[in-house]
């Protein structure tokens, strides 16, 4: 439990915050103090922020190099450089690249200063299930399975299981790279039977640098082997662009494909013209970005090039509202939730150790501008002036999308 600390003589500027103040020992909520410090926040996986160093006086440390040294959890140490400002501070950008509990430590002219260390969280991901909309009984095919992380470059790595209606495992992958950074493939080899209607796939991470996920349900038809058909993500959101791909069988005529759009009766062209293809797993992708909500049917039109051949294939699709920004709660200890925008005053030296919760689940982040800093998750207003502190939620990637929002405390003497 986080609690709150502060001087006792602050408790009236506190308590006009909002804050129940309760007085408790430093390391309750240590923030940042004395004439040198290293700060950051608590991060996420591939997600960049600051690391602020307080150097020392500013008369004898302006224009020296600091040398920043970042331990990972159970890993080889690494360092970077960046010059001390006028004012005695310095600050340096930092990715983590694994969850876990990082130590940060600083030094300047060869004076080591106070290390700290820097909670880190596993990115979130999400699970892209692109099975064929069509699958001929007791052949085999392939299933493409995408798993994305929700921000930043570093691409998942893992394994996929691919399970039927009744919890069976039918085929399982291992990840792959795209050619997109933060988003890795598998092509997962499953037979179908007349009884495996429903498909779902579930992302099992190598190690603790990104969340496990599962897909959503997709529910291929099963019957002869399709001339053509077409592979699509599972949930779909208004407004939001997705990939239809058109597949031909085996044995296919090289010819053209479009795609079309049915609701309620009305037919409407996603995207314009025809494309050529050939036969072949790959396939061949279009864009789509859906503009109404509901149940509709997407159609896919193929014709040889001597067109002696014709097909189509169908599948109905319910495409969800437009997503939503992600709700942020962000509370300090002690006190209800804060409310974007100005929250009050507060002296300066005052700590707050603060909370962030968000709708999606998924970890908050926090960043500041302005004389505090936050250490961990304990913000320390450090001198007179604005302060204002930015909480980011990355959302689901589905229905939530990111969000940020931003809290000013205004710092007195």
């Amino acid at each position: 439990m986080l609690r709150t600390r502060a001087l006792r003589p602050a408790l009236a500027c506190l308590l006009a915050l909002g804050v129940t103040a309760v007085v408790t020992p430093s390391a309750s909520a240590a923030g940042v103090s004395g004439a040198t410090w290293v700060a950051s926040p608590n991060g996420l996986v591939g997600v960049q922020q600051s690391v602020v160093i307080r150097a020392g006086k500013a008369k004898k440390v302006a224009g020296q190099v600091v040398t920043v040294t970042f331990t990972p959890p159970g890993g080889t140490p690494f360092s970077g450089q960046t010059a001390v400002n006028s004012a005695g501070f310095a600050a340096i950008p930092w990715m983590p690249s694994t969850a876990g509990t990082w130590t940060v430590a600083a030094s300047v002219g060869g004076t080591a200063l106070p290390a700290t260390t820097v909670a880190v969280a596993a990115m979130p991901t999400e699970v892209d299930l692109l099975a064929p909309a069509q699958v001929a009984a007791n052949s085999a095919t392939s299933v493409r399975v995408l798993v994305m992380a929700l921000a930043g470059p570093i691409t998942p790595s893992g394994t996929i299981t691919l399970k039927d209606q009744n919890g069976n495992t039918v085929g399982t992958g291992t990840l792959g790279p795209s050619a997109v950074a933060g988003t890795a493939v598998a092509d997962v080899g499953w037979t179908p039977s007349s009884g495996t209607t429903a498909l779902t796939a579930t992302y099992t991470p190598t190690n603790g640098t990104w969340s496990g996920s599962t897909s959503g349900i997709a529910r291929p038809s099963i019957g002869g082997t399709p001339t053509i058909t077409m592979r699509m993500p599972e949930d779909l959101f208004s407004s939001v662009p997705v990939t239809l791909t058109a597949i031909s069988s085996s044995g296919t005529p090289a010819g053209g494909v479009a795609f079309s759009l049915n609701i309620d009766g009305f037919l409407y062209y996603p995207m314009g013209g025809s494309k050529g293809i050939n036969t072949g797993p790959q396939g061949v992708d279009f864009s789509w970005t859906p503009g109404s909500t509901g149940y509709q049917t997407v159609q896919l039109s193929y014709a040889s090039n001597s067109f002696g051949t014709n097909a189509n294939s169908s599948q109905q699709v319910n495409v969800a509202a437009a997503p939503t920004p992600d709700t942020i709660t962000l509370t300090s200890v002690g006190s209800g939730p804060w409310e974007p925008g100005a929250v009050g005053s507060s002296p300066t030296g005052l700590t707050l150790a603060l909370s962030g919760a968000s709708k999606s689940g998924n970890t908050v982040t926090l960043s500041t501008d302005g004389p505090c800093q936050v250490q961990g998750a304990d913000l320390t207003l450090l001198s007179p002036g604005t302060c204002v502190v930015t909480a980011a939620s990355l959302g689901n990637g589905g229905s939530l999308t990111p969000s940020t929002s931003a809290y000013t405390v205004t710092i007195t003497k």
